[in-house]
């Protein structure tokens, strides 16, 4: 009969385990019970089984002593009263005897840290118990035990309690304030999850890029960018640093106007995350006239892929300012509208930004486009078009690496002489 109890027997007859490992052994049995609890509670009736045994006559005086040892020293004054002297008491052969002390430390070293950062919402996580999850693992093997727990999930469990109790601060799986990692072999670390803020920019000027760009010798290219504004936010925050997730980017030289791009700025190791996005607004936006930006909300990390998709499947509008070499007339801007409704575009990369990305062809489409004429060899083009689409390209043609083009239509060459965003469609 291979019960709870004799395998609790058989196992101690082998190895000695502290109470909370015997327990853990068994920790999906006994609902609302500790491990510590649990294990005692199968040592005590284990011993009073083998009494049993020892007054029939069915065990040893030598094997009774054997169990005992591997019982642990606590148990000594049970199995002195049972008659058994002189018992050579063993450390635990998963722990060492080291876990009640580990708890202990560990849970009042934790609790510091939550009072002292004043953390709300938090997780343990655990590391370095290669030795000990091996030695558990091998013993539930070794007696076809399948209602363990690893000893990983229970310091986490506990600890959290005790932090819990005493702090007041509560564990929490979906959006902790700081994450600290025990590793016993070197102490705590905290990590403080990325605080994550929803938002649209608007560049009311050209020569403003997404990111800083950095010349060969170390210095600024163009002395503006999205970045540098957002950057303002690690200090709000009391963060390392910031990451700035947009929906596709436009040229330096393009302005990106009407409802703005999205994009999630990403504040990393942020020690304070009580910030009115009102305040978050504010300080994006003073810190240049010529970016704007609307702060919505705070967003999960889903919301990154999301913005990133968006960039690569949204449709856009577009305002191109062309220049043609040759006298436009207006049934040229007729024949351009026309030619472009519904039009595939095939497109290799523009030889302008072949430093930094690979050749490849792609496809996207135009919906339409509409046309005003300003002046002899001047029009402007409304552009709507899938994302993606390279506009400068769309008009002169690239040396024939974008086909069809406003130029080849046109038969003459053309040039887009500024370019604007009025619209992304925006698909989060």
């Amino acid at each position: 009969m291979n019960t709870i109890l004799h395998k609790t027997i058989k196992i101690l007859s082998r190895y000695p385990l502290c109470d909370r490992c015997l327990g853990r052994l068994f920790a999906e049995l006994g609902r609302g019970l500790d491990n510590s609890e649990r294990g005692r509670s199968l040592k005590i009736v284990a011993l009073m089984h083998l009494h049993d045994l020892m007054r029939k006559g069915e065990l040893s005086i030598d094997d009774m002593s054997s169990i005992c040892g591997n019982m642990g020293p606590e148990y000594e004054p049970l199995c002195s009263a049972l008659g058994i002297k002189d018992v050579s008491y063993n450390k635990c052969h998963i722990c060492g005897g080291n876990l009640e002390e580990l708890i202990h430390r560990y849970s009042k070293e934790v609790a510091e840290l939550v009072l002292r950062e004043k953390v709300r919402r938090f997780l343990i996580g655990v590391k370095s118990l290669k030795e000990i999850s091996k030695r558990e693992r091998e013993i539930a093997e070794e007696f076809g035990i399948d209602t363990w727990e690893s000893v990983k999930s229970e310091l986490k469990r506990v600890i959290g309690k005790h932090v819990r109790d005493v702090t007041g601060a509560q564990p929490d799986f979906e959006e902790p304030e700081a994450i600290f990692i025990i590793d016993v072999d070197k102490g705590i670390t905290v990590e403080r999850p990325s605080i994550l803020i929803l938002a649209d920019y608007i560049k009311l000027g050209r020569g403003i890029s997404q990111m800083p760009w950095v010349t060969k010798e170390g210095g600024r290219k163009y002395p503006l960018s999205v970045y540098d504004a957002c950057s303002k936010l690690a200090s709000v925050y009391n963060g390392s640093d910031i990451v700035i997730h947009a929906a596709g980017r436009e040229d330096v030289d393009v302005r990106m106007l009407g409802t703005g791009r999205s994009l999630v700025i990403e504040i990393r190791q942020p020690r304070r995350r009580d910030v009115d996005l009102k305040l978050v607004e504010h300080v994006l936006n003073e810190y240049t006239k010529w970016l704007r930006f609307k702060v919505y909300t705070y967003v999960r990390r889903e919301i990154v892929r999301r913005i990133k998709e968006s960039g690569r499947t949204s449709y856009k509008i577009y305002r191109a300012l062309v220049v043609v070499s040759k006298r436009i007339e207006m049934d040229d801007m007729e024949r351009l509208e026309k030619f472009f409704h519904n039009r595939e575009i095939v497109q290799r990369t523009p030889r302008r930004i072949l430093r930094r990305k690979k050749d490849v062809v792609r496809i996207r489409k135009v919906f339409e486009v509409k046309t005003r004429k300003l002046s002899e060899h001047v029009f402007v083009a409304l552009i709507r078009c899938e994302g993606g689409l390279y506009v400068k390209e769309l008009v002169d043609g690239d040396g024939g690496r974008t086909a069809p083009s406003f130029a080849e239509v046109l038969g003459s060459p053309s040039y887009c002489a500024e370019l604007d965003v009025l619209y992304v469609h925006k698909q989060i």
